[in-house]
C-alpha cells in the first residue's frame, strides 16, 4: 500500500533508526519525522508511530466525516481593551491580523496610546519623521507649498476685510 502525500510521525529518540530503517526521514525545517510520498512501504510498518486519530483511521477504526463550516456571526458591539467600554464596531479601526477584522481599542484609545508612546520615546519618533521626509521631500515640498499659498490667500482676504471695515468705519463717522 503505497501512500501519495506525506504521513508525519511520532518516533521517540530511541526509535529513530528502527523509523529511518524503514523509509522515514526526520525533516529538520518543521522538526518532524516524515515518510515521503512513495517511500514503498505500507503505512502498516509505521503503525507504532502514527499519530492516534491518524493511526484510528487508517485501520477503520473511526471514520472520518466533513465538518461544516461555521458562518461568522455578525458583530454589531465590540469591547475596547483599554477602557473597557462596550462600542459599535465602527469606533474601531481596521486590522486584518486580527480575527474580526478591527483593533482590540477603540478610536480614542488607540489615538492617546499612539500619543503617550511619542511622549515616552521622543527620540525615536522624531527620527522616524526625519526618515519619512526625507524619503517623501518632493511630496513635503509641494503639501508646504500649497499650505504657503492657501494661508497667504487667507491672510490677504483678512486683511482686505479688515481694510474694508476700517474704511467704512471711517466713512461713516
Amino acid at each position: 500500500m503505497d501512500q501519495d502525500r506525506t504521513t508525519y510521525l511520532i518516533v521517540p529518540h530511541a526509535d529513530r533508526a528502527r523509523a529511518r530503517a524503514l523509509g522515514a526521514q526526520y525533516d529538520g525545517v518543521i522538526k518532524r519525522w516524515i515518510v515521503p510520498p512513495g517511500a514503498g512501504v505500507p503505512l502498516a510498518a509505521f503503525a507504532p508511530w502514527l499519530p492516534p486519530v491518524l493511526s484510528a483511521l487508517r485501520r477503520g477504526v473511526v471514520q472520518a466525516r466533513a465538518v461544516p463550516a461555521r458562518k461568522p456571526k455578525p458583530v454589531t458591539n465590540k469591547q475596547c481593551a483599554r477602557c473597557l467600554c462596550e462600542k459599535p464596531v465602527a469606533d474601531f479601526g481596521l486590522d486584518r491580523t486580527m480575527k474580526d477584522g478591527r483593533r482590540s481599542l477603540c478610536k480614542p484609545c488607540r489615538l492617546e496610546s499612539c500619543r503617550e508612546w511619542r511622549r515616552a520615546n521622543p527620540d525615536i519618533f522624531r527620527a522616524s519623521k526625519a526618515k519619512y521626509r526625507r524619503a517623501h521631500a518632493d511630496a513635503e515640498k509641494a503639501r508646504k507649498t500649497a499650505y504657503r499659498l492657501a494661508r497667504r490667500k487667507q491672510r490677504d482676504a483678512a486683511m482686505t476685510a479688515h481694510a474694508f471695515q476700517r474704511v467704512s468705519v471711517n466713512v461713516h463717522a
